[in-house]
């Protein structure tokens, strides 16, 4: 089963991302029971973002609102002139976007769902409220 749980962004200061907490956190007055110290008041918080449910390849736990790099590929298929390494070669075949709930499934705006193949990753690069230019450079 998926843990349930948020983080939010407070746009009316930018004190930046909340550790993340759970419904009953806000409900028991933040510390009762996780001990979560937070950078503002939650409870006025202008943005909450939904833990998808997933990690990216580093074990990075991915919200609504983050901007991955996902490739989607179950071959490896670098021609032999290429002079770049693998890894370079896969991120060259990445999109960026962003991570939003829509008809009741996660996905990656403009590159679709969280499925990349056998091959594939997805890699959180940073959040729509901290790093808006990486969705610019796409």
């Amino acid at each position: 089963m998926r843990e349930i749980k948020f983080r939010a962004w407070d746009t009316s200061t930018d004190k930046g991302m909340s550790a993340p907490f759970y419904i009953g956190d806000i409900a028991q007055g933040y510390h009762c029971n996780y001990n979560v110290d937070f950078p503002f008041d939650v409870a006025y918080a202008s943005v909450i973002m939904q833990y998808t449910g997933t990690e990216d390849k580093n074990g990075v736990e991915i919200y609504e609102g983050d901007i991955v790099r996902r490739l989607e590929t179950d071959w490896v298929s670098q021609p032999d002139d290429d002079t770049r390494s693998l890894e370079e070669y896969l991120n060259g075949l990445a999109y960026v976007g962003s991570v939003i709930f829509l008809n009741k499934e996660w996905y990656i705006e403009s590159c679709g769902d969280f499925n990349v193949g056998q091959h594939g990753f997805i890699e959180v690069i940073g959040n729509i409220y901290e790093n808006p230019e990486l969705l610019k450079e796409s």
